[in-house]
C-alpha cells in the first residue's frame, strides 16, 4: 500500500476490469417474493424504508479448466458476452438467452490482454495488450469469432480500452507513457493524446462522444474531445475506474494513508462537477455496473463483496445475499432492458458466469408536480421504478388531494378538474408486492 504523497507503482494499478456496456435480451422474469424486510434506522411513521434488492440465479456456466476472469462486456444486439481470461490469455465468448448461458467459443489472444470493450454497432470486440502494446479486433458476431486485425497503439503499457461504436473510435489508456491512443477503426489512423499522470482507465460517453480519463497518480480526471485534450479536474483522490451511466460519470476512488484507506464511488456530471459520493466501502471498488432505469449501482469490491447503492444519492441499499457459486465475484455487468445482472466468479480453478434476475422495491423518480387552476383539466403522473415493474399507488391515509383530483392507483396519474384553490401537500406510497414500499411527499398548488 502506497502513501498518498508517493507516486503509485504503475503495475499496481492493474486490477480486474469492469463492464463497458450492456446487452438487452427480450425476456421476463417473475421475481415476486424474493425480498427480505428492511427499514432504515429511526422510529415512527416517518422513518424511510430501506430500499430492497434481491437476486435470483437463472443459470450459470463454468469455463473449461483453470481461468482467471478479467473484464466482462455484453453486446445487446447479438446476445453475447465476452470475458477476458488473463491466465490463459484468451477471450471467453458466451451466448446469453432468455434464461440460460452457454460457452460458445474461445479466442486466443496476445501474451498479456489487459482490457476488453465492445462496439455494439458493428459487433466488434477490441482487446488491449500491455506487452505487445497492440489492440486486437475480434469479429464478435461471427459463429466462430476470431482476431481479424491487430493494430499497434504506438505507445507503451496499454492498460485500459474503450470504444465509441457510433464513430468507430477506440481509446487506449497507456499507463507508462501518460497518453491515450485515439484509434479510428475504419481508417486505421491514430493519434496519441497526452494526458495526466498514470491513466488507469478510460470511458467514452455515447451521447457526447467525449472520452474521460482517470489519472490515478495525478488524482484527476480529464477529457478528450475528438483527437485533442479537453478539460481536467482535480478530484482529491486517486481515480481507479470510470463508469458512464445516463448523464453522469461514476468514479471508483481511493485515498490511501498510514492508517488505512478511504474507498468510495463518487459521481460527477459531464463537466466534472462533483455531485456526491458513497460512504467508505472499506475496500476498493473494482467493478461498477448500473441499472439506469431501476436507479441501482452494483459494486464489486476487491475483498469479494457485492454491494448495492442508489444511483441518485449513492446511498447503501438492502441487498439479500445472492446465491453465488464458483467462488468470489470478480466482475459484474447489467442487461438494461431485462434488469438482469451477470456476475463472474472464480475459485482459482474455474471461472463461472451466472445470470441473475433482479428484484427491487419501488423508488420514486421525477420532479415536482405542475401547478393547477380551478376549472381547468389537470393531468400529471407520479412515477416509481421497480422490478417487477407493476406498481400500485395510493395516497397516504389522512392526506387530502385537491377537491376534484383523483389518483389512479395503477398508473400513478393524477387527473381531474380542481374545484377549490389552495396549496395541497400529500404523500403517495408505491408498492410492487415487496416487503417495503416507497413514500414521497408532493404538492399541488391550485390557482383561482
Amino acid at each position: 500500500m502506497h502513501e498518498p504523497s508517493a507516486p503509485l507503482a504503475r503495475r499496481s494499478l492493474v486490477t480486474p476490469r469492469r463492464s463497458r456496456t450492456g446487452v438487452a435480451v427480450t425476456a421476463s422474469v417473475a421475481l415476486a417474493g424474493l425480498f427480505s424486510a428492511g427499514v432504515a434506522p429511526g422510529a415512527g411513521a416517518e422513518a424511510a424504508p430501506l430500499r430492497q434488492v434481491a437476486l435470483a440465479a437463472l443459470d450459470s456456466v463454468a469455463s473449461t479448466g483453470p481461468a482467471a476472469p478479467g473484464a466482462l462486456v455484453l453486446d445487446e444486439g447479438i446476445g453475447r458476452g465476452f470475458s477476458l481470461d488473463t491466465l490463459r490469455d484468451r477471450l471467453l465468448v458466451f451466448d446469453i438467452g432468455p434464461s440460460f448461458l452457454s460457452l460458445a467459443a474461445t479466442v486466443a489472444l496476445g501474451p498479456s490482454p489487459t482490457d476488453v470493450a465492445v462496439d455494439t454497432t458493428a459487433h466488434r470486440v477490441v482487446v488491449s495488450d500491455d506487452v505487445t502494446d497492440t489492440v486486437s479486433v475480434i469479429d464478435g458476431g461471427s459463429a466462430v469469432p476470431s482476431v481479424v486485425a491487430t493494430i499497434p497503439t504506438g505507445s507503451v503499457d496499454a492498460e485500459a480500452i474503450a470504444v465509441d461504436g457510433a464513430t468507430a473510435t477506440v481509446y487506449v489508456a497507456n499507463l507508462a507513457s501518460d497518453d491515450v491512443t485515439v484509434l479510428h477503426l475504419d481508417s486505421g489512423t491514430s493519434t496519441r493524446v497526452p494526458v495526466g499522470d498514470a491513466p488507469a482507465d478510460v470511458a467514452v460517453d455515447p451521447s457526447t462522444h467525449i472520452a474521460y480519463v482517470a489519472e490515478a497518480d495525478g488524482r484527476s480526471i480529464s477529457t478528450i474531445v475528438g483527437d485533442t485534450p479537453g478539460i481536467r479536474s482535480s478530484i482529491g483522490s486517486a481515480p481507479r475506474s470510470l463508469t458512464i451511466a445516463a448523464d453522469r460519470i461514476l468514479v471508483a476512488t481511493d485515498d490511501l494513508g498510514p492508517g488505512g484507506g478511504v474507498f468510495r464511488v463518487q459521481a460527477y456530471d459531464r463537466d466534472l462537477r462533483e455531485l456526491g459520493g458513497s460512504v467508505n466501502l472499506g475496500a476498493r471498488a473494482s467493478g461498477v455496473a448500473v441499472d439506469t432505469q431501476l436507479r441501482i449501482v452494483f459494486v464489486r469490491t476487491e475483498v469479494g463483496e457485492l454491494r448495492t447503492l442508489g444511483f441518485d444519492a449513492l446511498d447503501e441499499l438492502g441487498l439479500t445475499p445472492p446465491p453465488l457459486t464458483g467462488g468470489q465475484p470478480r466482475q459484474v455487468t447489467v442487461q438494461q432492458s431485462t434488469h438482469r445482472l451477470v456476475v463472474v466468479t472464480t475459485d482459482r480453478r474455474t471461472a463461472t458466469l451466472t445470470l441473475f434476475g433482479v428484484a427491487a422495491s419501488p423508488e420514486f423518480v421525477g420532479g415536482a408536480l405542475a401547478a393547477a387552476r380551478v376549472g381547468a383539466a389537470y393531468r400529471e403522473k407520479v412515477v416509481a421504478v421497480a422490478s417487477p415493474a407493476s406498481v400500485s399507488y395510493a395516497v397516504r391515509p389522512g392526506d387530502i388531494l385537491p377537491p376534484g383530483i383523483v389518483l389512479d392507483g395503477s398508473s400513478g396519474e393524477l387527473r381531474g378538474t380542481p374545484r377549490v384553490a389552495g396549496s395541497y401537500d400529500f404523500s403517495v406510497t408505491a408498492s410492487n408486492g415487496s416487503a417495503t414500499t416507497a413514500s414521497r411527499g408532493f404538492k399541488i398548488i391550485v390557482a383561482p
